[in-house]
């Protein structure tokens, strides 16, 4: 009779090498797979993080099985889109002050996870501020900076469930 025998594998970098590989992704656009539009403007992205992290986008590409769809944001500034397809692939964006009540209605639109949940928009506004202040051309603009981990292991989590099942 023998013994079978499991080996446990840790690869310990395994969070940096995601992030970079995302960080490439955004940067290069590789692999896209879907074109988002607004204002006249497009930006590609990829299905499977917007999927990762929106019930929205998961519900709209599970119904259109489209290879490469376009989706059409209509009252949707072109600059938020960027700043949540930042925060998508990064878990952090800044945002200016007089745009962040816009960004926070877009991403609860969208249902951007880490971002619309009441615990994650509570820390938000209460502890994971940063407030710094930034000139341009000798004027002072407050930015607002924020991170969230909790989309990051979203992200890992689907990211980890689709790899598995190939």
């Amino acid at each position: 009779m023998s013994i079978n025998e499991e080996y446990s594998l840790n690869w310990g970098n395994h969070t940096n090498h995601i992030k970079k590989a995302f960080d490439t992704l955004w940067s290069g656009r590789h692999f896209v797979d879907v074109t988002l539009s607004c204002e006249g403007k497009k930006i590609s992205a990829h299905k499977m993080l917007l999927s990762a992290c929106s019930i929205y986008f998961q519900d709209l590409f599970q119904d259109n099985p489209c290879q490469h769809p376009i989706v059409i944001l209509r009252d949707v500034k072109f600059q938020n889109l960027v700043n949540i397809l930042k925060f998508i692939y990064s878990g952090e964006v800044s945002v200016a002050s007089d745009n962040f009540e816009e960004f926070l209605k877009i991403a609860e639109l969208l249902q951007i996870s880490g971002l619309t949940d009441e615990e994650t928009r509570t820390n938000i506004r209460e502890k994971d501020l940063e407030r710094s202040e930034t000139s341009q051309n000798g004027e002072k603009s407050e930015r607002i900076h924020f991170i969230c981990w909790f989309l990051k292991f979203d992200v890992f989590l689907y990211v980890f469930m689709v790899t598995a099942l190939f």
